[in-house]
């Protein structure tokens, strides 16, 4: 808030000061709006006075605030009224336009709160150019979108009065000459990830309206640790607009806040029962949306309509698909999006890609009501899901290559259109489309972080009676959720789909997704601690990857093959495979499998005692990653960069960055692979024995609460880490883990075991420990260790 009023502010200044008060607090607070105004204009505002003060703009004469109905322009221009009293005292007039009908009367209007009557033959217009002429003045038009004919007016006066400002709230903006517009945003929003503490929930400003509305709907409502979730999530259903979240609030006298948040699915029949002595558009949610729209061309109308069945907004293109019904009408669809833009009806978000529009929920709702009632949702939502299929289909080609993070950020803006798209299928019988878009983007569906929406979609695809007369298609569907399953450690179920898929591709002699099936079924051996196993199925997949010069497939099964060896305590040949996966994706400008083989690298490495190579490895994984918001790569970066800061000692960092990769990790749901989780129970292991139980938990516990970006920072700013000696003990780091595991009494071969390394480089890393201790025997060695704070 104290934002919008700085913005306002900083347009309409400088300000001056005048003798006489002819305005009131008491004037604008009577104007008929609701208990949500009052409560905003109490907020404080020392900020916005500051801002006002400091970059005032002399070259902005008018300003007008936009948005849909119930989005507060009227709270914030009271809001700034109030900051601007005494600064314009005797020269801010508040003329409120909401219930005037006519053009025509807009100059009455103006006069009646000037204080001036029509005399003679003297126009008003002029009475009022000739009392403004003369004066540093401002005037505030509020709810002029039904009265924007009024624009010349609003010039003549500007023209006329040369010390004159204008402040208009309208739902469209007046298209005036030297006209500033600033769209006003909703309330702002709790962040429902952020679970960690109750007083950010409460701090945030629709939180607060809510709260302040229910306590004065029930008098026993009050914000509790219990039903903050519920609140903070109406608000966002609500899209913060301050309208529908009164109107929300006082429902508390009958239902819990729970109970609401379950009854908001149809929004706007539950909105209703605003204040009676509000303006009537103000009454219910419903009102106020239908008093913008039911003022549009019918042309608009119908295309508002059509563009309310996308989910979270629309390109340019996708309108002209779906909501015109033909590309060649880009000129008509670009103009009337331009328009609802214009008139608060949709909003324009930029981003790296094309352009996007969207509407608010509730807005879209009412939108949805129409397109029922005029009996075009069953046409428009076909060529919704036609759209969505064509393009899931060219997307999926692409996400494997060099442009696959702008394909990916494009399938995240649509995925609530993808959403819709299948369940429309769903409705109408349509298994075989159901399909196609979803095993075209199958790539996608399998992304951490949503395994288990997608797992739902693949198990009730596959399980769909006669779903398919492809059977190509339908193995696809049964590959992409056995991956899904192999993610969840669901190993036996994924063993049995791959098999499964693995036969329909025998039989179609696809060689291409035969390699496909087998690389699948041996990352689930190397999984359920079969390395020998999937070592053999991984070898077969590559045969047929190479033949089919599928160079994407080669890097994946290569990869595998590195983790597979790396199970079999394979070092050398493990970080050789790795290095070789990670080549084939550079070449392929796979980004997000480049992070992949870069973690990977960086845990072998890091195993063999290759600090320097595991340092970089991790580093650029973590760069990359964030850079294309690739949240789960990103994590196994830090989690790295973490097992790093346990070789050079600084046990409190490892644990803080263990603990918070572990967090994150849970998020997705995805456990480690055996090798990968070995590794670091024993790095854990070693981090509580040198803080001791209190100490460990109090780290572990800070780096669990860490939001991303902070543990992402953190780790970013850890010192690079060489293969040198670590705690002035000269010893390596590798030779301190074999030291802390002789202490614990294991034999060389048990040790071996632990760390994936042979029997005869632990027997010469115990040699080099004694010689570097000065002692005769393994427990001479677990004694020093012990004395010298190792173990």
């Amino acid at each position: 808030m104290t934002q919008e009023i700085a913005y306002v502010e900083r347009a309409v200044g400088p300000l001056w000061s005048a003798t006489d008060s002819v305005a009131s607090l008491r004037q604008i607070r009577t104007a008929g709006f609701s208990p949500v105004a009052t409560f905003l204009i109490r907020r404080p505002r020392s900020r916005g006075r500051g801002g006002r003060r400091s970059v005032a703009r002399t070259g902005v004469r008018l300003v007008t605030l936009t948005g849909p109905g119930g989005v507060g322009k009227s709270r914030l221009v009271i809001r700034v009224a109030e900051d601007l009293l005494e600064e314009y005292r005797g020269a801010l007039w508040f003329v409120p336009l909401a219930s005037v009908p006519e053009v025509e009367l807009v100059p009455a209007a103006i006069a009646e709160q000037l204080g001036l009557r029509e005399v003679g033959t003297v126009p008003l217009e002029e009475q009022i150019k000739g009392l403004l002429r003369a004066q540093q003045a401002l005037i505030i038009l509020d709810n002029v979108e039904h009265l924007v004919a009024a624009g010349p007016l609003v010039s003549d006066l500007l023209v006329a009065c040369p010390s004159l400002k204008v402040l208009a709230t309208s739902r469209e903006v007046l298209r005036l000459s030297g006209e500033h517009v600033y769209a006003v945003p909703p309330l702002a929003l709790p962040d429902l990830d952020d679970l960690t503490t109750f007083d950010r929930l409460t701090a945030t400003e629709a939180v607060q309206l809510f709260a302040e509305r229910a306590t004065a709907a029930n008098s026993s409502f009050e914000l509790t640790p219990e039903n903050i979730q519920p609140v903070a999530a109406i608000c966002q259903r609500l899209d913060g607009l301050p309208l529908a979240i009164e109107l929300a609030a006082a429902r508390v006298s009958t239902f819990t806040a729970s109970a609401l948040l379950d009854r908001l699915e149809y929004r706007l029949s539950l909105l209703t029962a605003g204040p009676r002595d509000a303006p009537h558009r103000l009454q219910t949610m419903r009102d106020a949306i239908a008093w913008s729209i039911d003022a549009l061309p019918d042309e608009e109308q119908q295309l508002f309509r059509r563009l309310s069945v996308f989910v979270d907004g629309f390109t340019l293109e996708a309108a002209q698909e779906v909501a015109a019904g033909a590309a060649d009408e880009s000129t008509a669809v670009v103009d009337a999006i331009t328009s609802l833009i214009r008139k608060s009806v949709l909003r324009q978000r930029a981003g790296s890609g094309a352009p996007r529009y969207w509407m608010l929920e509730t807005i879209r709702e009412y939108g949805l009501e129409l397109l029922e009632q005029n009996g075009e949702e069953p046409a428009v939502r076909r060529a919704h899901a036609a759209w969505m299929l064509r393009y899931a289909e060219r997307a999926g080609p692409e996400l494997s290559g060099p442009d696959q993070s702008g394909w990916i950020e494009g399938l995240e803006a649509e995925i609530g259109n993808i959403r819709a798209a299948l369940g429309w299928l769903r409705e109408q019988g349509e298994p075989e489309r159901m399909l196609r878009l979803s095993c075209s983007i199958g790539w996608f569906w399998t992304m951490p972080g949503r395994f288990h929406e997608a797992h739902d979609l693949f198990e009730a695809l596959i399980a769909m009676p006669d779903a398919v007369d492809t059977p190509g298609l339908l193995a696809s569907a049964i590959v992409t959720t056995a991956e899904l399953e192999n993610w969840l450690g669901n190993y036996p179920r994924a063993r049995e789909l791959y098999g499964r898929a693995l036969t329909i591709y025998r039989a179609l002699n696809d060689r291409s997704s035969i390699a496909t099936a087998l690389r699948g079924l041996g990352s689930v051996a190397i999984d359920q601690e079969d390395p020998v196993e999937a070592i053999s199925l991984l070898e077969e997949s590559l045969i047929h990857a190479r033949a089919m010069g599928d160079s994407w497939e080669v890097a994946a099964v290569t990869n595998l093959l590195g983790v597979a060896s790396f199970a079999i305590g394979d070092s050398d040949a493990a970080i050789i495979r790795h290095e070789e996966a990670l080549a084939g994706w550079r070449q392929l400008r796979d980004t997000t499998y480049i992070s992949a083989g870069l973690t990977n690298v960086g845990l072998v490495a890091f195993a063999c005692g290759r600090l320097d190579r595991a340092s970089a490895a991790y580093r650029e994984a973590l760069e990359l990653a964030d850079s294309i918001d690739d949240r789960y790569h990103a994590v196994r970066a830090v989690e790295g960069i973490g097992l790093l800061a346990f070789s050079r000692a600084d046990f409190i960092q490892a644990t803080r960055l263990l603990g918070a990769a572990q967090a994150h990790i849970e998020q997705f749901g995805t456990p480690r692979r055996p090798a990968a989780q070995s590794l670091l129970d024993l790095t854990l292991v070693g981090a509580r024995r040198s803080l001791g139980d209190d100490g460990f938990a109090a780290a572990w516990e800070q780096g669990r609460a860490l939001p991303l970006s902070e543990a992402i920072a953190e780790a970013r700013s850890a010192p690079a880490v060489t293969d040198r000696p670590v705690a002035n003990h000269g010893l390596t780091r590798r030779e301190v883990e074999v030291l802390l595991l002789v202490a614990d009494g294991l034999t060389d071969r048990e040790i071996g075991e632990r760390l994936y390394i042979s029997r005869r480089t632990v027997s010469h890393h115990v040699t080099a420990i004694l010689a570097k201790l000065d002692v005769s025997s393994r427990r001479a060695a677990a004694e020093r260790a012990r004395q010298l704070g190792l173990a």
